[in-house]
């Protein structure tokens, strides 16, 4: 894992109940604009590590983002790297 921001992503993803969170609540907790998040996640998707599930909650757009089996494996691997 390259790039900080994506590790941060899907760290907190995996400190998170049933490894998702919704895509507001995610960029509030890593203090990222929409845009820099909306990348970082289409990145991650594209390498399999996240899903993103787009939907409507109270009639307004709503994406709940999912940390997949590849991506909790990826950040694990990622963390034991770097602890030794």
């Amino acid at each position: 894992m390259h790039e900080p921001v994506r590790l941060r992503v899907l760290v907190h993803l995996a400190s998170s109940p049933g490894g998702q969170a919704g895509f507001v609540a995610l960029r509030e907790a890593l203090g990222l604009t929409a845009g820099n998040l909306s990348v970082q996640l289409r990145t991650l998707a594209g390498a399999g590590l996240v899903s993103l599930d787009k939907g409507y909650r109270d009639n307004r757009p709503a994406t709940t983002v999912r940390l997949t089996v590849t991506g909790s494996g990826r950040c694990r691997g990622t963390w034991t790297k770097w602890t030794g």
